[in-house]
């Protein structure tokens, strides 16, 4: 199961990398 911790700092990841790009 995935934390909720884990999604919201994929999430953070994922909203980083949409800016970079």
């Amino acid at each position: 199961m995935i934390m909720p911790e884990q999604s919201l700092v994929s999430c953070y990841l994922m909203c980083m990398n949409g800016t970079m790009l």
